[in-house]
């Protein structure tokens, strides 16, 4: 069996900052990082999508109200 480990990136909204932390930490509530692997505190600088009916644009990674016929739940 193959006992080789390695190591992954933290997930969006979370950072680790420190090299023996175990694990990753969340971010402040309503605040996400921008992408994978985030290394600090500062880092978590982009603002959450938690209203009902928006999204993150993809292009522009801004919060923007979901088109009409359309809707959102989940919270990014």
């Amino acid at each position: 069996s193959d006992q080789t480990k390695s190591c992954i990136p933290c997930p969006v909204g979370y950072y680790r900052n420190m090299s023996l932390q175990i694990s990753c930490v969340l971010c402040p509530v309503d605040f996400i990082t921008p992408g994978l692997g985030s290394s600090s505190l500062s880092n978590c600088n982009t603002r959450n999508c938690t209203k009902p009916g928006e999204y993150r644009n993809p292009t522009s990674n801004q919060c923007e109200i979901c088109p009409v016929g359309t809707y959102n739940s989940e919270k990014w």
